[in-house]
C-alpha cells in the first residue's frame, strides 16, 4: 500500500554465543507463524549462557527495522536443552 502503511515482512534471529540462526521471512504479517524450517542446533559450551532474540521488519531499499527483542534470556529458563 503505497500510501496507508504497510504490513511487516518479520524475521526472527537467534544468538548464542558467536552463532546466530535466521528464520525466514514471513510476508506481510503482524502476526507471524513459523511451521517449518525453525529448529536449529547451537553448540552451548555452559548452561549459564545467554540467547539473545531479535525480530525484525525486512526491507528491500532501506536496512531493515528492529520491531522488538529479547536479550540475556537464560538457557536454563528454555528447558528443551539436551546433553550431547
Amino acid at each position: 500500500n503505497i500510501i496507508g502503511r504497510k504490513s511487516p515482512d518479520p524475521y526472527v534471529t537467534v544468538r548464542v554465543g558467536q552463532q546466530t540462526w535466521k528464520s525466514r521471512t514471513v510476508s506481510k504479517s503482524v502476526n507471524p507463524v513459523w511451521t517449518s524450517g525453525n529448529v536449529a542446533d547451537f553448540l552451548v559450551y555452559d548452561m549459564d549462557q545467554a540467547m539473545h532474540f531479535s525480530m525484525y521488519d525486512e526491507d528491500l531499499l532501506t536496512s531493515d527495522d528492529i520491531l522488538g527483542e529479547a536479550r540475556n534470556v537464560p538457557l536454563t529458563r528454555l528447558g528443551h536443552c539436551r546433553d550431547g
